[in-house]
């Protein structure tokens, strides 16, 4: 029988055999086309390895994949071979020491002046992809890390500026991506240390920051992920036997100075007309820096409404850092006054006549984020800039931006939630005007407004602070002696209005039981600020809003019926 005589491995060696011994017509286009090929490498096929290691050949596949497919080649083909030739270099480990091993630097020289296409240009994704690819199996094929040091020998002694050659195409993912391989997977920390000292003497990470002035959102998106991949590694230390989670790191250091933070915000900043991926990739970049985790925000946000970050800075910061970053709020104020220009757009219901736009909420978004730390100085600075009293007109202004009004919202709570007293908190009580607004909501129509939520929320949270035996004591006393007819209102306006209105909240669609009983509400007590704002949260996941889910759903099926 076939299974007696032969097997699969032997058969793969006989189809590979005979091509190689067919010396008339062998080329490397045929010896790719063998279906058994990437698993004969794999096996270590000697005579195959030593035909594909031989630098005529090498060369050969290093072209396939730096150098662009001709145009008449039918498209389905066009990358065929670069795709077989890309899994062969990173079949066998005896590929990465031939390409590193090069007569000066022959192989490696190729793969790098890959990059050195023109910077006008982009590079192709594809064949950047299998580049870095290879690149990234040559320096971590070897546990003894010889080829990642022959790698890096390559980049300080070329004549070429290596690192600005991949600085100018962080836009594509994966040269993202070896950067971050090239200086984080070195698991000697004295070869570590040696090479992050060279990389500080070339300015690597001010020279990082400064490709936040040009004007490529791409390029901007990937110094972000960057910057917020190396910040990550060292909170959750990766490698714990290297402690890179320390002060004592250098690529740790040089990131988190002040210089880096100057630079940042210089190249932000300091152009006559602002670019919006900069401001909103960049605000990203500075709130990672000042100590906001990027990952434990998205987690926090999802279990409560009120604390949105209750663990604020995780990583130490310098003081001189949150200086700097102070300084810059009367630009980030300009820029808010800075209306987007647009058409009128037209929602499922009714229209915004005021667009808020994609800069302008990011930069919402970041004063939440900085709220998150509860540090006066930057609530004063804030209030002295215009920055709060603004966004709460923009609050007003834009009735439809949920996202605006989520922020916002948590920027009022987290002043309130601050332990000692300082100008936010004078100026959230001292601005009655507020409060009056809230009342006069919940008494138009519904269809008319769309912040009912937020504002339920900050009104039973705005209740339940005050209420804390010694919170703000001297004034709150002068201000319900002063306006007592007022706070009589006010109350009255939370027992009538709002905790009905958050019960009903908490009727889930289609007559499911509700988490907890109705009567559960009145009893709450903050002694918690998580636990508090946790429950409003579980309302909003856990049920649909019944009447205002109801009047969307009309309107939406109203909607599809219409362009049928």
């Amino acid at each position: 029988m076939f299974w007696s005589t032969t097997t699969f491995a032997d058969a793969g060696t006989q189809q590979i055999d005979s091509v190689l011994l067919d010396v008339d017509t062998l080329t490397l286009e045929k010896l790719l086309d063998v279906t058994v090929l990437l698993e004969q490498c794999r096996q270590g096929h000697r005579r195959l390895l030593e035909y594909l290691q031989s630098p005529e050949q090498l060369h050969a596949m290093l072209d396939y994949i730096t150098v662009e497919p001709s145009k008449d080649i039918p498209v389905s083909s066009q990358y065929k071979y670069a795709n077989i030739v890309c899994e062969v270099l990173t079949s066998e480990i005896s590929f990465a020491e031939k390409i590193v091993a090069g007569v000066e630097y022959e192989y490696l020289h190729k793969l790098f002046n890959f990059f050195k296409q023109k910077t006008e240009l982009p590079l192709n994704p594809l064949l950047a992809s299998y580049v870095c690819r290879v690149l990234n199996d040559v320096i971590t094929r070897k546990h003894d890390q010889v080829n990642t040091i022959r790698v890096l020998g390559y980049i300080i002694e070329s004549d070429t500026d290596v690192i600005e050659l991949l600085l100018t195409h962080l836009g594509t993912t994966s040269v993202c991506d070896f950067v971050y391989k090239l200086t984080m997977d070195i698991k000697e920390q004295d070869t570590r240390n040696n090479l992050l000292e060279w990389f500080n003497k070339a300015d690597f990470v001010q020279r990082l920051m400064s490709r936040m002035g040009m004007r490529d959102a791409e390029v901007h998106e990937g110094v972000d992920r960057l910057v917020n991949d190396y910040l990550d590694a060292f909170r959750e230390a990766l490698s714990p036997s290297l402690d890179r989670a320390s002060n004592a790191d250098p690529l740790f250091l040089a990131l988190t100075s002040p210089k880096t933070m100057e630079v940042l915000l210089s190249a932000m900043f300091d152009h006559s007309v602002v670019c919006e991926s900069s401001i909103k990739y960049g605000l990203n970049i500075v709130a990672a820096l000042m100590g906001i985790p990027k990952k434990q925000q998205q987690s926090v946000v999802q279990k409560s409404w009120a604390p949105i970050y209750c663990s604020p800075q995780d990583i130490t910061v310098d003081p001189e850092v949150h200086k700097l970053v102070a300084s810059r709020f009367s630009s980030l104020y300009n820029i808010l006054c800075t209306e987007p220009k647009g058409k009128i757009m037209i929602l499922t219901y009714g229209e915004a006549q005021f667009r808020v736009g994609t800069m302008r909420l990011s930069i919402a978004k970041f004063f939440a984020q900085v709220s998150s730390l509860r540090d006066p100085t930057f609530i004063e600075e804030m209030i002295d800039n215009g920055v709060l009293r603004y966004l709460i007109f923009m609050f007003w202004q834009n009735q439809w931006n949920g996202f605006l009004h989520r922020d916002i919202e948590r920027i009022l709570l987290n002043i309130l939630l601050m332990p000692s007293r300082n100008a936010g908190i004078k100026f959230i009580l001292h601005n009655l005007d507020f409060l009056y607004n809230v009342m006069e909501v919940f008494k138009k129509p519904k269809s008319e407004c769309g912040v009912r939520g937020h504002l339920a929320r900050f009104a039973y949270a705005y209740r339940d602070v005050i209420s804390r035996e010694g919170y703000q004591k001297d004034i709150i006393t002068e201000l319900q002696q002063s306006r007592q007819p007022f706070f009589d209102e006010w109350n009255k306006f939370l027992s009538d209005v709002i905790e009905p209105y958050l019960q009903r909240e908490r009727v889930r669609l289609g007559g499911a039981t509700a988490p907890r009983s109705s009567a559960a509400l009145s009893s709450l007590t903050v002694t918690s600020e998580v636990e508090q704002f946790s429950d409003i949260s579980n309302w909003e996941v856990q049920g649909v809003r019944l009447n205002e889910g109801l009047e969307s759903l009309r309107c939406n099926i109203g909607c599809f019926w219409r362009f049928q």
